[in-house]
């Protein structure tokens, strides 16, 4: 395979996409052991590295496969917002509001505001579900941005029943 005219080894790639699957597959089924087995001196993306931990639900461990897991600020920047999603999902908000202020970096593309916006309106749903409107709103009023302010308040308006939508 070459890109931009640099050879590069087709089976080192796939080597390291087959380690990062398996893995998350051992991960999932619980045999975390064998999934930070798998990873060790393998090269894998960092969205999968993050998720092995992730599946965990240990946020330091997470955190800490984050700051190793690639040079490039976007990447971090997307897992860690992809963490924070997981983490919301998980209803554990303490470890999701963290890894969404790790996503905004000024040093990823566009301050890694792209990758943090989605995980913003999932974190504030998940949120308002877990605790309801209150505390939610006012951590969305607090938000750097008039984006991310829209997108924490997008979150919170999806899980607020609506009267007026059938089965409600």
């Amino acid at each position: 395979m070459t890109i931009v005219g640099a050879p590069i080894s087709s089976n080192r790639l796939v080597d390291g996409f087959r380690a990062a699957e398996s893995a998350v597959q051992h991960a999932k089924q619980r045999r975390y052991e064998e999934a930070y087995k798998i990873l060790q001196g393998k090269k894998c993306d960092c969205a999968f590295v993050v998720r092995v931990y992730a599946e965990t639900g240990d946020a330091g461990a997470a955190e800490s496969a984050l700051r190793r897991c690639s040079p490039n600020p976007s990447d971090v920047s997307n897992a860690a917002a992809a963490l924070a999603t997981r983490f919301a999902t998980a209803g554990n908000i303490d470890a999701a509001l963290k890894f969404a202020e790790v996503a905004r970096m000024p040093e990823a593309y566009q301050g890694g505001e792209g990758y943090l916006a989605p995980a913003l309106r999932n974190v504030a749903h998940a949120w308002v579900v877990k605790n309801g409107v209150d505390t939610v709103l006012n951590w969305a009023r607090t938000r750097p941005t008039a984006y991310e302010r829209a997108m924490a308040l997008l979150g919170v308006a999806e899980s607020v029943p609506n009267e007026a939508e059938p089965g409600h």
